[in-house]
């Protein structure tokens, strides 16, 4: 039986990795040193009036969201996730314009709390929503981070943020999260496809 676990403040996030999903690229690479993670995720509410007067209200996920990290990240991700690798360009030149198209791309990581227990995030489907911002700073005492923040859009199956304490895995889950990630590796065999499993309001 799954143990379950009851108290888990995230409390700092580790092993970060990106995987651009362009049909092509196969597995996931380490985005650098994350200082912080913010994300919102966004919410409908529906209501329903009867002469005027609220009778009922329903909450559900939207299946979007944002999530907003700070980090020392690799470079060669920092190119492809803002489509600065235009091959038009001679070889190790990169440039940002009108011709850069942001790319969609996988995001996991691994979030811990304050003894170190491990649960596992994934955003299965976003892209960068601003462009690049960068600080450089002459005499600083400490290296800048960059600060990115990315759209998150829903999977085939309405979703666009998993979680999930390792305790509460089983061992090919958790072996394969940070490398082999998809939507379908969390689905039971028996789940809906992913035009059933949508929610209606």
């Amino acid at each position: 039986m799954t143990k379950l676990i009851t108290v888990f403040s995230e409390y700092e996030i580790k092993n970060s990795a990106i995987k651009i999903n362009n049909g092509t690229e196969t597995g996931f690479k380490k985005v650098g040193c994350v200082g912080k993670i913010e994300e919102t995720l966004d919410c409908i509410t529906v209501t329903k009036k009867c002469e005027g007067v609220v009778k009922k209200t329903v909450t559900r996920g939207a299946g979007t969201g944002e999530s907003k990290i700070t980090l020392h990240m690799n470079y060669n991700l920092y190119i492809q996730i803002f489509g600065m690798d235009d091959e038009n360009l001679l070889d190790g030149v990169y440039g940002y314009g009108t011709n850069s198209r942001h790319k969609e791309f996988t995001y996991v990581g691994e979030v811990m709390d304050e003894d170190g227990n491990i649960k596992y995030k994934a955003y299965p489907k976003c892209a960068v929503k601003t462009g690049p911002s960068n600080t450089i700073e002459n005499g600083g005492e400490e290296v800048q981070e960059i600060e990115v923040t990315f759209s998150l859009y829903p999977d085939d199956y309405g979703y666009c943020e998993y979680e999930a304490p390792a305790i509460e895995l089983d061992d090919t889950t958790k072996g394969k999260w940070m490398t082999e990630f998809t939507p379908e590796l969390l689905r039971k065999t028996t789940s809906q496809s992913p035009s059933q499993s949508q929610g209606t309001v």
